[in-house]
């Protein structure tokens, strides 16, 4: 019998873009795309990807303590959104305080929904879920100061690095779309390109890896958005994959490097060739 992998659980806190949207399905997401890379780069280690919606900064600290403690990570990746910085923004109260209720309450009813599917209370039971679960009441949060937001994702460093052992990763927003469409109060390039410097900033000030989404994305044009929008096309995020699964791998090392058992699996894995990315 062939011996278990070890498994590494890495958790993403983010945004839609993590998760597919219309023109890019879920299988050419940048996690999906750095999954694949590094298990073809690490074959002796069985990766576990946590994805959470990370509704604003400010409920950060609670969904992390949930995360945190019910999947206990060996890698947090969380993601700067420079539009926290560029327009208001509603999130339900609940999911600020007490993401767990929300996603345990929308899991049960995904769970009625595969079971009955196609009867009429399914679309009732999520009605009426999305009446009393987290998206009422409301509250509308001004949009984030630089400062404010560099607070609470320092404070959010501070708590995954209580144990000692966990790695914790940075990713900065992407690139300005200049054809965009998108009306948020504030939003320029300018905007975009100062939330990316705070995050560089932050990170090298507390040595923690940074994923330069934004940097990746820049040598290239309006083909890695969508029209009319700040979101990336499929080639976009396999741009974006690229830097991940680089910062990724590197953090895997070191994870490793902290087992003396796993040491030869290290010098091997560093050697390895360099993963190839399709062309999309």
């Amino acid at each position: 019998m062939a011996p278990s992998k070890r498994k590494i659980k890495v958790l993403f806190l983010g945004q839609c873009l993590q998760f597919g949207y219309d023109g890019v399905p879920m299988p050419a997401t940048y996690p999906s795309l750095a999954r694949a890379a590094l298990s073809t780069r690490f074959p002796e280690l069985d990766f576990r990807f946590d994805l959470r919606m990370l509704f604003h900064p400010k409920g950060l600290k609670a969904l992390l303590r949930y995360r945190l403690a019910a999947f206990k990570p060996d890698i947090v990746v969380l993601t700067a959104l420079a539009t926290f910085t560029a327009t208001p923004w509603r999130t339900g109260v609940l999911y600020e305080i007490a993401p767990e209720i929300v996603i345990t309450a929308r899991s049960f009813v995904r769970k009625l929904d595969a079971r009955f599917r196609g009867l009429v209370f399914d679309q009732l039971l999520n009605k009426t879920l999305d009446k009393t679960l987290g998206l009422r009441p409301h509250v509308v949060h001004p949009p984030l100061a630089l400062d404010e937001y560099e607070r609470l994702l320092e404070d959010g460093i501070n708590q995954c690095r209580r144990t000692k052992s966990r790695r914790v990763v940075l990713m900065g927003p992407g690139g300005f779309n200049e054809d965009t469409k998108m009306n948020f109060a504030l939003q320029s390039p300018k905007l975009w390109a100062a939330v990316n410097q705070m995050v560089l900033n932050l990170g090298k000030r507390l040595d923690v890896p940074v994923i330069n989404a934004q940097e990746a994305l820049h040598e290239y044009s309006g083909e890695v958005y969508l029209p009319d929008d700040h979101k990336f096309s499929v080639r976009g995020q396999g741009v974006v994959a690229r830097e991940v699964e680089a910062v990724l791998a590197d953090q895997v090392i070191k994870l490793l490097h902290h087992h003396d058992d796993d040491l030869p699996d290290v010098r091997e894995t560093v050697n390895s060739p360099i993963v190839s990315y399709p062309d999309y």
